[in-house]
């Protein structure tokens, strides 16, 4: 069986780990704000489930987050609930330092800007950082560079690219459609959440959130994995 990938990269395949699985999910948070450690991480534990958490270093522990009408200054997770996600599986990677538009940067400023990531999180988390999603979804500096190669210089060795988001006016049964459509195709459902309760594209009801995972959880014929054992899975790592 095939998995349709959602991300950068090329060449999928099949193993035996997943070769009863009709379909791989990942969850995907970004931004690192409170509620997605005081809510969404809980819920995933009910679960059973893992996750991958996308953090902003510079950022982590600020009690007025990132300070943009957006995020309407939503509080950050601190460092330690960071390492406790860490410790209890979910998967912590980089969405850049200081969450920056790479679009106006150059090449030497991506390059930092990714690598001060990647050492806050080693310092602070424990784990080496090879998963990243580009702040903004910029794939190209101001000077032409390629963001992924850069990412690949730095010891990176999966990039995030097509989402599904999962967040504001969906529902347990909105998201459950997606991935029984997955099923018939053989995908890879990459979802993509920022606030919860609040902040960016918050949703309207968390509840929902928690409906759905105990609904995937008892789906035998789906597997619900990181973004970076997905992408390993799928041998998308580059060569």
């Amino acid at each position: 069986m095939m998995f349709r990938m959602m991300v950068l990269a090329a060449a999928l395949c099949t193993t035996p780990f997943i070769s009863q699985a009709k379909c791989i999910v990942t969850y995907t948070f970004d931004d690192g704000l409170a509620d997605q450690y005081t809510i969404a991480y809980q819920m995933l534990k009910e679960s059973g489930l893992t996750a991958t958490f996308f953090v902003i270093g510079s950022k982590v522990g600020d009690p007025k987050g990132l300070k943009n009408s957006a995020e309407n200054d939503t509080p950050l997770m601190t460092w330690e609930q960071v390492r406790d996600m860490a410790t209890n599986g979910m998967e912590i990677a980089s969405h850049g330092w200081a969450h920056a538009e790479y679009r106006d940067m150059n090449r030497d400023a991506i390059l930092d800007d990714i690598r001060r990531n990647q050492s806050a999180i080693k310092e602070n988390a424990g784990v080496d950082c090879i998963s990243f999603a580009p702040p903004f979804g910029a794939y190209k500096g101001a000077d032409g560079s390629d963001v992924v190669e850069i990412a690949k210089e730095c010891g990176i060795r999966f990039v995030r690219a097509g989402i599904k988001r999962a967040s504001a006016n969906m529902t347990a049964e909105d998201m459950n459609a997606i991935v029984e459509a997955a099923k018939e195709d053989g995908g890879w459902i990459v979802f993509m959440t920022h606030g919860v309760a609040r902040g960016y594209d918050a949703w309207k009801n968390s509840e929902e959130l928690r409906k759905h995972f105990k609904w995937i959880k008892d789906q035998k014929d789906v597997r619900v994995m990181t973004f970076s054992a997905a992408s390993e899975v799928n041998h998308v790592a580059f060569e």
